[in-house]
């Protein structure tokens, strides 16, 4: 019996042991993290005494990052739309105006006689070209797609612990390992979300509405600000026009 006692106890210790590398690390190809092999395929135990509270903690950090890091996708690729659509008015204001100015016989000049034509379409010459910089430099797009990066790795790093709370099969390794693995993540990723995107992954049923509404009012500021600039100079060559 004590041989047969001591021969479980010796399967039991090697049923517990892990096996690969525990540390979170990128793929092969540079896309995304690779989520350590925390879960052998064998054991079965009763969660540790505070083990399942301090995965419940992890866990809800996790869920409110992912949730901010995809509003923060979102607003990128908005604002990358936003930008590029920009360019496009600026463009072809400029375009229209040098044209029409050119083919006039006499010198055209808007808001009273104020200000020459010409002087307008070479305004906006500079600005189509500093809206260039500004989508260049931006880099609105490559931010969106390492942000949606980041957010769907810890989409399947939230879904490990949460089969593991599940199923009960978690130990204090794991959790050391899934909190290394989730501070990997975020260090991969070289942007942030800001405090807009946080705020709005906070937003539940009780959030009040005015909360919401200066949210929006932010979102909104944040992805057009100056890029509204060439629909406000639209606007007023529509009214001098008039």
């Amino acid at each position: 019996m004590a041989n047969q006692s001591s021969a479980v106890e010796q399967l039991v210790s090697l049923a517990h042991t892990r096996t690969g590398d525990d540390a979170a690390r990128v793929r092969p190809d540079g896309s995304g993290y690779a989520l350590p092999n925390a879960l052998p395929p064998r054991r079965r135990l009763v969660m540790q005494p505070g083990l399942d509270d301090a995965l419940k903690r992890l866990v809800s950090k996790t869920r409110f990052t992912k949730r901010a890091r995809f509003n923060a996708q979102m607003r990128y690729s908005a604002k990358n739309s936003a930008s590029i659509l920009a360019l496009t008015v600026v463009s072809v204001l400029a375009l229209a105006i040098s044209m029409y100015s050119s083919q006039a016989e006499e010198p055209i000049r808007l808001f009273n006689g104020a200000i020459p034509l010409d002087l307008i379409g070479n305004f906006l010459s500079l600005l189509a070209l500093s809206f260039g910089f500004v989508v260049a430099l931006g880099n609105y797009q490559d931010k969106a797609l390492r942000l949606q990066q980041c957010a769907l790795d810890l989409t399947r790093l939230l879904d490990r612990i949460e089969n593991a709370r599940q199923l009960q099969i978690a130990v204090a390794d794991d959790l050391s390992t899934w909190t290394t693995a989730y501070h990997d993540i975020m260090e991969q990723c070289p942007y942030n979300h800001a405090d807009v995107d946080s705020e709005r992954a906070s937003f539940n049923d009780e959030t009040p509405t005015m909360q919401r509404v200066w949210n929006q009012i932010w979102y909104l500021w944040g992805v057009w600000g100056i890029h509204a600039l060439p629909f406000l100079i639209f606007l007023c060559f529509t009214i001098a026009a008039i």
